[in-house]
């Protein structure tokens, strides 16, 4: 082989193991951004299990010194800050979740005021301003019978589907059922943590048969948590 064939053979083969390093270079670095996304929704998963908790426990610790719901309390404006709407004291969490002039928006007024956190100095309330945000989009509400099997009070999980409503989708099936197993039972549709699809019905994209459906890895889920324990 004479020196011109050996220098290009040279070239091709130093070209050739360039590209094997570089693609298992980028197999390290898409394997690597694909864990750190993992462990960024694994934080965000157990900070909406972190928030469900303590805002169970400040309700319950609401209930036992005011002896009402936050936001269904008559006298707030007497025994919590002279400044807070006052609830009707009709025992249910109705109304627009994001105005202060309804129960369920004066839900995290109350609450927001007894713990002594900031609360919001307008009517309407957003996730971040008056509402609780979580790390996937949306946010936190509440609301009172959203189905006839779901009777009660129940804390909402979900992004903002309208100036009313806060029941749009907001998690993947497996993304509620690692939440619901935490916290829960693990099945969608019964205990005190339960899950919908968007405008509170099961259409087999969130829960197929009363399971999660984990084929689908979108978005799909709304979820409710009951503070009627």
């Amino acid at each position: 082989m004479n020196q011109t064939l050996k220098h290009k053979y040279w070239q091709t083969g130093v070209g050739l193991v360039e590209i094997a390093i570089a693609l298992v270079v980028i197999g390290i670095l898409i394997g690597a951004v694909l864990q750190g996304k993992h462990l960024i929704d694994q934080a965000r998963l157990n900070a909406v299990i972190t928030d469900v908790q303590k805002v169970r426990l400040n309700i319950q610790r609401f209930k036992e010194k005011y002896g009402f719901l936050p936001g269904d309390f008559p006298y707030a404006s007497r025994d919590i800050r002279s400044d807070l709407p006052n609830g009707d004291g009709s025992g249910a969490l109705s109304g627009n979740p994001f105005s202060s002039d309804s129960n369920a928006g004066r839900f995290w007024v109350h609450l927001n005021a007894a713990n002594g956190s900031i609360v919001s100095s307008t009517s309407t309330l957003n996730y971040g301003d008056g509402l609780i945000e979580c790390g996937f989009g949306g946010g936190y509400t509440v609301i009172s019978n959203p189905i006839e099997s779901m009777q009660g009070h129940w804390i909402v999980l979900g992004s903002k589907a309208s100036n009313t409503s806060g029941e749009g989708i907001l998690l993947t099936p497996e993304q509620a059922q690692y939440i619901d197993k935490k916290l829960d039972n693990g099945s969608p549709l019964t205990g005190t943590i339960r899950s919908l699809d968007a405008n509170r019905q099961t259409t087999g994209k969130c829960t197929v048969e009363g399971r999660y459906n984990l084929s689908n890895s979108d978005k799909a889920c709304v979820m409710y948590f009951s503070i009627d324990e």
